[in-house]
């Protein structure tokens, strides 16, 4: 999915009306002290944000809150790895 599918599907769109990519949010999930605390890897973050199941119930979003939710997301995911 390009970026431009990507924010038409999900139209994570913040207070001010900005839309947000998949990059976008991959940046800002990566800052957030949670990610930096927890050394949660970019790529992983990727795989939640390019995960269509995770991303459908966000759709409409705030973007703080998907970055919020990709990131406790892809602990999750990291913790039950072997």
């Amino acid at each position: 999915m390009t970026d431009n599918e990507f924010m038409a599907t999900y139209r994570i769109v913040s207070t001010r009306g900005r839309v947000y990519s998949r990059d976008m949010l991959l940046n800002a999930a990566t800052r957030t002290p949670v990610a930096r605390a927890c050394k949660v890897p970019r790529r992983d973050i990727r795989a939640v944000l390019d995960d269509p199941k995770f991303m459908r119930p966000l759709a409409g979003m705030v973007p703080a809150r998907v970055v919020e939710e990709a990131v406790m997301e892809a602990i999750g995911r990291t913790a039950v790895k072997p």
